[in-house]
């Protein structure tokens, strides 16, 4: 499977915005923009099903399956039957469907990789497969011995020094807590911060689950001990899975 080409970050021109109904601005992909990694990736062969629908009282919710290469991913996808188009007409029950399943298929894509970079998850650098040239070992020169001066006495041997970390790592094959918080300087290093795309998400899924927004933050304020924009993007993915029902 080639991941590098799935997670390959999108350029601006494919990265379309909107305004969620609180007022967050979200970068997405459209569909036939996520269709085309796919057949790119995959050379055009995999599939998508419809696993599962259900209406709700305000929304349509479907579940996905993409499969490719013998790998199946499932995700699932809304759509509000109240929403409006462009044009100020009201979604059809059937338009309405068809847009919840392209909104599983493209958070189905994203298990594979595919806009990650959008949810502010970084996307590694492919490793060089050059091999550079071989560095030259230095050769060390053999000690010169002085001999010894006549009638001057020898001075006594010094004490041996204290082994540092890596005598000590050499002799014992064992690192100490010590000798790692010596190294690291006893810093930790912040854990970035909940994503627009994270809050916003999370927002969304809490609205359609009948939450509102004081019961989350109450939430993350009891679980987390800090508000709702200051948790990590770690806690974010917790309660995200927590508003799934994973």
């Amino acid at each position: 499977m080639n991941l590098e080409l799935l997670q390959r970050p999108f350029p601006t021109s494919q990265i379309r915005k909107r305004k969620t109904s609180l007022g967050v601005t979200l970068e997405y992909l459209e569909t036939p923009t996520v269709i085309a990694r796919l057949n790119e990736a995959f050379d055009g062969e995999w599939s998508f099903r419809i696993l599962d629908h259900k209406f709700l009282d305000d929304d349509v919710v479907v579940l996905g399956e993409l499969t490719a290469e013998g790998v199946a991913k499932q995700q699932f996808g809304t759509c509000e039957l109240s929403q409006e188009t462009e044009d100020g007409m009201v979604l059809s029950m059937g338009d309405a469907l068809k847009a919840a399943a392209s909104d599983a298929l493209k958070k189905a894509a994203t298990l594979f990789g595919v806009g990650l970079h959008l949810y502010g998850v970084a996307v590694p650098d492919k490793p060089s497969d050059a091999v550079g040239a071989p560095v030259p070992v230095p050769v060390a020169e053999p000690p010169t011995v002085e001999p010894d001066k006549p009638n001057e006495p020898s001075e006594p041997p010094s004490e041996p020094d204290e082994p540092s970390y890596t005598a000590r790592e050499e002799e014992t094959g064992v690192v100490s807590e010590s000798d790692i918080d010596a190294l690291l300087n006893n810093v930790t290093p912040p854990e970035s911060l909940i994503t627009d795309l994270q809050l916003a998400e999370i927002l969304d899924l809490a609205r359609n689950r009948k939450f509102s927004k004081d019961q989350v933050e109450q939430r993350a304020r009891s679980r987390y001990g800090r508000s709702l924009k200051d948790l990590s993007q770690t806690e974010a993915g917790e309660i995200l899975e927590k508003l799934k029902g994973r």
